[in-house]
């Protein structure tokens, strides 16, 4: 018997993914004052990239689930 992980059909979202998307976007825009500071030696706190990173890891995320079907698998209907 498999587990029942309740992945969402290709080309459609489910309220999971959304809060993941929002959970990456979140934590990316954390990460990236942290990675910045590190490679230049000073804290650097730049709201303007921290929002397009955030954005653009979201997105991401959420166009990586619209293209993942219920099997898990990149494009493939299930």
């Amino acid at each position: 018997m498999e587990p029942n992980y309740d992945f969402s059909k290709l080309w459609t979202l489910n309220w999971k993914d959304v809060g993941k998307g929002i959970l990456t976007a979140s934590g990316t825009a954390v990460i990236i004052p942290i990675v910045q500071s590190l490679s230049i030696g000073s804290l650097v706190f730049d709201p303007i990239s921290m929002g397009y990173a955030a954005l653009a890891a979201g997105i991401s995320y959420l166009l990586k689930q619209l293209a993942t079907g219920s099997d898990n698998k990149l494009l493939t209907k299930n």
